[in-house]
């Protein structure tokens, strides 16, 4: 092949494996993009709700934003708002530290085992409808 673009034809194997993995990554590259600015643009209208909640003496309804809202901005708040009672260094250093889903703290496994506990409801009550169902039959 004698034309401009015959490169990638002559090239061999390698070549298309190189231009298969410069193609994965810019699609990589272009998934975080959009996730990060997707982020920063949320998180100035959610501080700004939660910043009047708080004004206006509704922390309860601030928490409630920050369940509500993904990403790690609603974690940070919300880590420092449930140890707002502790003082303003131990919020500053929930704040530093996050919202870590694995973490140890009181309150945040009551929720992970209150929310393990209505799932495994669910498969409880999804299970026996199956099986009288399948019973039926």
């Amino acid at each position: 092949m004698s034309s401009r673009f015959s490169f990638p034809f002559d090239a061999g194997p390698f070549v298309w494996l190189l231009l298969l993995l410069a193609f994965l990554a810019l699609v990589f590259v272009v998934e975080r993009a959009m996730f990060l600015h997707r982020g920063l643009v949320l998180s100035s209208d959610f501080i700004e709700g939660v910043r009047n909640n708080l004004r206006a003496g509704r922390p309860l309804e601030a928490l409630a934003a920050c369940e509500e809202s993904p990403g790690p901005v609603p974690r940070v708040v919300k880590a420092a708002l449930l140890r707002s009672g502790s003082g303003e260094d131990a919020m500053r250093a929930a704040a530093t530290k996050g919202f870590n889903p694995y973490d140890s703290h009181e309150v945040q496994s009551r929720e992970w085992k209150s929310k393990w506990e209505r799932q495994q409801r669910y498969r409880a009550d999804r299970d026996a409808k199956l099986a009288t169902r399948w019973l039926s039959i």
